[in-house]
């Protein structure tokens, strides 16, 4: 089962729409990492098999800063937030639809109409 792990960046509410989905998800709020360091984040997701979810794009979407080869993966999320409904809706359908081939080592970056992707090196 994917396990997610909610940056606070983010709504608190992805979590719970994320298990309603039948996912393992938690947000860093209720992990008791608030106002914690991106590397603490990391290192929780590292530790617990957990994939980032974040709308800090110029941390963790910097691959120097955090290699995909040492990370569960990392989601990005770089969508205007006057709809927030709908954002939360993309995400969720998204994870949905990825499956774990393409969320494992990976930087995907969601935006409102397409998906980039980087992958590890070394992977498939």
């Amino acid at each position: 089962m994917l396990k997610f792990l909610v940056d606070e960046n983010l709504p608190r509410s992805l979590a719970a729409r994320l298990r309603q989905a039948g996912f393992d998800a938690l947000d860093v709020r209720d992990a008791g990492l608030a106002a914690a360091s991106d590397a603490t984040i990391a290192a929780s997701a590292k530790r617990e098999d957990r994939i980032i979810i974040t709308a800090n794009y110029r941390h963790f979407g910097n691959l120097l800063l955090f290699p995909l080869e040492q990370m569960p993966g990392i989601i990005v999320v770089k969508m205007p937030r006057s709809n927030m409904q709908a954002v939360l809706s993309r995400l969720v359908a998204f994870v949905f639809a990825a499956g774990e081939d393409r969320l494992l080592k990976r930087l995907n970056i969601v935006e409102p109409h397409r998906v980039r992707r980087r992958r590890a090196e070394g992977t498939d």
